[in-house]
């Protein structure tokens, strides 16, 4: 689209308006293939030399008038000829920006505000390419080069020309989805002081419940916490429990709870070691209850693995609404888990020496 502060003063023309203006413009001009008719029928049918599309009637009459615009359709043809594909294109244009404002409104009822901006770049069978590989590669470059023109816009393959400035020279067709904002995932000052508060821990217990505070206040959830099965890996039992202010404490109700009589909970990291659910409600009824009764709306969660057994687990629950989980911290969990579990490993082999030196004593007396 064309720039709102440019052309805001024509959006909005009536029938009649647009017959002024081509009486004003065009009538008499040695260009017969715009008539008073073929003007209105061609509304969506210009693009300018950069790729922008302009979409009302006298910016169209403008542009053609002081020689700024090139004309998409009649560079191809005759109207009668192509009369099919413009109407053909004026749909895939509505489509297009219906699929823009379906992504502009996918997260309004989330806890935090998430904006969400959107570049499509499209390639069509067979035109653009006969393969997946070449029609993603021409996807590519449209959706390359319509990023110049800001967020929120699209671009077919057919409109880049030599005049839209891309440059192939320093092009490569990507394999994945790339952020705009490349920025570190996690912070690295956070994660040395959570090691620094384990590894001088004079009471792990203590420290821990701190670690899971300082990462619950800064990522704002509703409840951080860490479970541990038990030997036989039959249960599990929530062992560390922060809570933010006026969220209910659940430690005491999720001590001993059977994998078997939950949905077999533990599945939903065979896998991968992170389960993400934005909404709960999308888990089998088993796994949903268990979390709708603690008033759980989304969670995050990690396993523990511990010589390539499943022993628990790390999570953020998120009570107060649904949550869209960001890379930062499912990235930041992930190292935690980890972390944490290296030190759970110490405390238990703390805990076996204990036990060790408690039989040695008896059997010695």
């Amino acid at each position: 689209m064309a720039t709102e502060e440019k052309f805001s003063k024509y959006f909005g023309f009536t029938e009649e308006e647009t017959d002024e203006l081509y009486e004003k413009y065009l009538k008499g001009t040695e260009k017969p293939h715009l008539t008073r008719e073929g003007l209105k029928s061609w509304y969506d049918g210009y693009y300018s030399k950069t790729g922008i599309r302009l979409y009302n009637p006298r910016s169209v009459v403008t542009s053609l008038k002081n020689n700024n615009f090139g004309n998409y359709w009649t560079s191809s043809g005759p109207y009668d000829e192509i009369y099919y594909y413009i109407e053909h294109n004026v749909a895939e244009v509505r489509d297009d920006l219906a699929l823009i404002e379906t992504f502009d409104h996918l997260f309004e009822d989330e806890k935090n505000s998430v904006s969400v901006s959107s570049s499509i770049g499209i390639a069509i069978f067979p035109d653009n390419g006969e393969t997946f590989k070449n029609l993603y590669s021409n996807a590519d470059r449209a959706l390359y080069q319509v990023k110049k023109l800001g967020k929120n816009n699209y671009m077919l393959y057919d409109d880049i020309s030599s005049e839209s400035g891309l440059d192939n020279k320093y092009f490569t067709p990507r394999t994945k989805i790339e952020s705009e904002n490349n920025s570190a995932c996690l912070s690295g000052d956070l994660l040395g002081y959570v090691f620094e508060i384990l590894y001088d821990s004079e009471d792990f217990d203590k420290s821990v419940n701190d670690v899971l505070e300082i990462i619950g206040k800064k990522f704002d959830v509703s409840r951080a916490y860490i479970f541990e099965n038990s030997e036989d890996n039959l249960y599990t039992s929530n062992t560390y429990e922060w809570r933010s202010e006026g969220v209910t404490s659940e430690i005491a109700n999720l001590q001993n709870l059977s994998f078997s009589e939950h949905g077999n909970y533990k599945d939903l990291f065979k896998d991968n070691t992170v389960f993400y659910c934005r909404d709960i409600r999308t888990l089998n009824p088993g796994q949903a209850e268990i979390l709708a009764a603690q008033g759980i709306r989304s969670t995050l969660q990690c396993a523990i693995i511990e010589n390539k057994t499943f022993t628990g687990m790390i999570g953020f629950d998120e009570c107060t609404g649904l949550r869209l989980w960001t890379q930062e911290e499912i990235s930041l969990l992930i190292i935690l888990s980890r972390l944490i579990s290296l030190f759970l490993q110490k405390k238990k082999m703390g805990q076996m020496e204990d036990k060790i030196a408690h039989y040695q004593n008896i059997l010695a007396n």
